[in-house]
């Protein structure tokens, strides 16, 4: 993808359609979350019939790719902007390039962390596996995904119209006050669902004793008491 071959409306549509692709994986793993709410069953129930398309080697290498063109033509088309051109902005604007280089350093380490314990020993995270690294580190793991969340959720709401409008299905735009408000109860969801991923709503299995966690004990990131065995 060399800058200087690619016309800017052509870098436009790739970053556009990789975006939507992705996207759509995106959204049904924050749909997923907020499952949580409604108890382990619930969550795992919706995780195992969505794994069966989202991890079909043909899907997951798509999304994969999908990403990795996202990723690469955003940055091209940022390093063509002028200097000081986030900061000339609209706060939308700016708020999405902002969530977007947070989401950038986050996702390789985040998607390693969940999908190599599945590829090495079949120990996919689902909802213990969520509520173990809460348990693990509370205090990095609560801000931490409430944060890579909520910059998701925004990145996706905002990209996706952006997306759509280079292809000439342009949206109405929501007021400033609509958009916060919808990213505000957007945010309330991740928060309920991560503290149902917590046990504080109810009840939960004792998340040491999952695969996942004793994947991570393995590595010696960890002690799994004989009794949580």
């Amino acid at each position: 993808m060399n800058d200087t071959r690619l016309s800017s409306a052509t870098l436009a549509r790739w970053q556009a359609l990789s975006g939507l692709a992705f996207g759509l994986f995106a959204t049904l793993h924050l749909i997923n979350a907020l499952f949580a709410l409604g108890g382990p069953a619930a969550f795992n129930g919706l995780q195992r019939r969505l794994r069966l398309v989202y991890q079909f080697p043909l899907v997951e290498v798509g999304l994969l790719v999908a990403l990795l063109v996202h990723i690469v033509v955003g940055l091209v088309r940022a390093r063509r902007r002028k200097k000081g051109a986030l900061a000339q902005m609209r706060w939308p604007e700016r708020f999405h390039r902002l969530s977007g280089y947070l989401l950038l350093l986050i996702v390789f380490a985040h998607a390693a962390a969940t999908r190599v314990p599945s590829l090495v020993a079949g120990a996919h995270p689902e909802f213990s596996g969520v509520a173990f690294s809460i348990e693990w580190m509370p205090a990095f793991y609560y801000p931490y995904y409430a944060l890579f969340a909520t910059a998701a959720l925004y990145h996706l709401a905002y990209g996706t119209q952006r997306a759509l409008a280079v292809f000439g299905w342009k949206l109405p735009r929501p007021s400033r006050r609509v958009g916060l408000s919808a990213l505000a109860v957007g945010a309330t969801g991740i928060v309920l669902a991560l503290l149902a991923f917590g046990g504080v709503f109810f009840e939960i299995p004792d998340p040491m004793d999952h695969d996942y966690a004793r994947f991570y004990e393995s590595l010696g990131f960890l002690e799994i008491e004989d009794g949580a065995r």
